[in-house]
C-alpha cells in the first residue's frame, strides 16, 4: 500500500558512492529514515537538489512498520523554497534549525501533526521574510520547547521578572542563581512568548542580549533533555548576525 505523506529535510547521511540515510520528519508518522539509492549518480530518479536541508515535501511511500528504513517511491519539492539554500542569513537559520531538530526529535514512527505543522510554518516564514529573521532562533527555541514538554511558565510579572533554567519559571529577584538569566534577558523571553511568528519582525532585542539570550535557551533545553549535547550552528549565526 502507497501512502502520500508531506515532509520535512531534516538531514541526509552518506551510506555509500551513490546513497544516502534521508531523515524526514512527516505529518503522517513522524520522524523516519529513508534508503535513497543513486541519488548521487548521474541516472538516479531523486536528485541531490530535492534533498536539500529543510526541503518541503509531498512524497509517495512505502511503510512498513517493521522495517528500519522506509522505501520512497516518489518525491516532489513543494511549496519550493526560493531562499533559504541561497541567502547566507536564511542558510544559518536552516542549519539552526535542522541541527535542533535532529537534536531533540529521535524516535521515529510518533506523528505530532501540531508540531509538524508548526516546523512546517516556521520554515515558509524563514524563505519569505526579509527582515527579522536575525530573531528567529531564540523565538524557535522558545516555541518548540511547548511541542517538546517543556514549555516556559507563563507566570513572569513584576515580582517574578528573573526565569529559572532548572525550574522553567520565573522567580523574584532573590532567589537568583547561575541558573537565571538576567532581568533583560526574561523580559525578552517573556516578550518571545507572547509574540505570534507574524509579529516577529516588530521585536528590537540588542545583538549581544540576542546571543546572550540564544547560549542560555540552549543550556535550558540541556538541563531538560537528556543527551542533548552541544551544538554547533549557533557560533555560525553569532558569526553572521
Amino acid at each position: 500500500m502507497i501512502d502520500k505523506v508531506r515532509g520535512i529535510v531534516i538531514g541526509a547521511i552518506p551510506y555509500s558512492e551513490y546513497s544516502v540515510i534521508l531523515k524526514v520528519y512527516t505529518d503522517h508518522y513522524g520522524l523516519l529514515a529513508f534508503m535513497v539509492n543513486g541519488v548521487r549518480s548521474r541516472k538516479g530518479a531523486i536528485k541531490p537538489s530535492q534533498i536539500q536541508l529543510l526541503n518541503l515535501l509531498e512524497l509517495d511511500i512505502s511503510f512498513q512498520q517493521s522495517k528500519s528504513f522506509q522505501r520512497i517511491k516518489e518525491l516532489k519539492v513543494n511549496p519550493v523554497l526560493n531562499q533559504i539554500h541561497f541567502d547566507i542569513r536564511k542558510g544559518a537559520v536552516a542549519m539552526f534549525i535542522a541541527e535542533l531538530v535532529q537534536k531533540c526529535i529521535k524516535a521515529e514512527n510518533q506523528k505530532d501533526q501540531q508540531l509538524f505543522d508548526f516546523l512546517f510554518h516556521v520554515i515558509q516564514f524563514v524563505d519569505l521574510q526579509q527582515h527579522g529573521i536575525a530573531n528567529l532562533p531564540v523565538y524557535f527555541l522558545v516555541h518548540l520547547s511547548r511541542y517538546l514538554g517543556f514549555a516556559p511558565a507563563n507566570n513572569y510579572s513584576q515580582t517574578n521578572c528573573i526565569f529559572s533554567l532548572r525550574e522553567g519559571i520565573f522567580v523574584s529577584t532573590d532567589l537568583i542563581s547561575s541558573d537565571c538569566l538576567e532581568t533583560d534577558s526574561s523580559h525578552f523571553l517573556n516578550s518571545l512568548m507572547q509574540l505570534k511568528l507574524i509579529d516577529l519582525p516588530s521585536l528590537q532585542i540588542p545583538k549581544l542580549q540576542r546571543q546572550r539570550l540564544l547560549e542560555m535557551l540552549l543550556r535550558y533545553y540541556g538541563v531538560h533533555l537528556t543527551q542533548f549535547g552541544e551544538m554547533n550552528s549557533h557560533k555560525i549565526l553569532a558569526t553572521i548576525f
